[in-house]
């Protein structure tokens, strides 16, 4: 074998390497699988897999970027906890600025909340029965219950079923018939792949996307990757990309169910907001 020849050819693989490695690379497309018949099909089976929920707690990560009274707060990366018991509770704690619950999100049946301290100082809350659709909040607990598919929409009115490749396709409508939900359902395995919020007048406010699910109780999955993107004229306005190193199954004592679920008192914030469906009554 000539010395030119070896050097063309280490030239022909070198190039080859380089060409491979820098080029982005193309993600395969999802099998495609037969869809549900119709919206009504499509629910039950949702709603048969909900009903497996159980308590769970989950710690992980957190990188948000988001604004607050104009000030910029980019790629805050930080630890959380997660404690969920179904059907409506729920409270998160991010270890942000300095403190270890500089975050605070929760609910209850009646009532949620999230305070941001130190640097912000702030401290929003509401009832359930004064809202409208989710992504009222910077993180809101409705969409984070959502994510587990523990969450029953009653202000839905009507559903229907499209199909766009993998995904089926559920659209809520509320009873003025304007759309507040999209759904979409990898058909394959029927998980939730990513959900859409719409505002009053139909515009997109808020994306959740679903990936890396988890089982941790019998026929009951947890995704252990959930993003969070709130938008305003299509550009996102806030993001949360929550990462669920580890999640398991627990049974919450009285005690602990008290703690962990009842709203704490809006003590030593700058501004404290209530929320009635999207306006802010400031309170403090």
């Amino acid at each position: 074998m000539s010395r030119n020849f070896v050097l063309l050819l280490c030239a022909i693989v070198l190039t080859a390497v380089i060409v491979t490695g820098c080029a982005p690379q193309m993600q395969k497309p999802l099998p495609v699988c037969a869809g549900k018949q119709s919206a009504g099909e499509s629910l039950l089976f949702l709603k048969s897999n909900s009903q497996n929920t159980v308590p769970f707690k989950a710690v992980g990560q957190c990188l948000a970027s988001f604004n607050i009274d104009e000030k910029k707060y980019n790629n805050e990366n930080f630890p959380i906890k997660l404690w969920v018991e179904p059907p409506d509770q729920l409270r998160l704690q991010g270890d942000i600025f300095f403190n270890a619950r500089g975050i605070d999100l929760g609910s209850n049946p009646a009532e949620f909340w999230l305070s941001i301290k130190p640097q912000v100082g702030c401290y929003w809350w509401g009832l359930w029965n004064d809202q409208g659709f989710a992504g009222r909040l910077l993180i809101d607990p409705k969409m984070v219950l959502d994510a587990a598919g523990i969450v029953d929409d009653n202000n839905v009115q009507n559903w229907s079923l499209s199909n766009d490749g993998p995904f089926d396709i559920l659209t809520a409508q509320n009873h003025t018939g304007a759309v507040i939900k999209k759904v979409y359902v990898y058909s394959c395995d029927y998980r939730v792949s990513k959900v859409q919020y719409f505002d009053a007048d139909g515009l997109l406010a808020a994306v959740v996307e679903l990936d890396g699910y988890r089982e941790i109780s019998k026929d009951f999955f947890v995704p252990s990757v959930i993003k969070i993107a709130n938008m305003n004229n299509e550009k996102i306005t806030a993001s949360f990309e929550i990462t669920l190193d580890t999640i398991r199954p627990i049974q919450f004592t009285g005690q602990q169910e008290n703690i962990l679920f009842n709203r704490p008192e809006p003590k030593g914030f700058k501004s404290v907001l209530k929320i009635i469906d999207g306006r802010l009554l400031r309170q403090q």
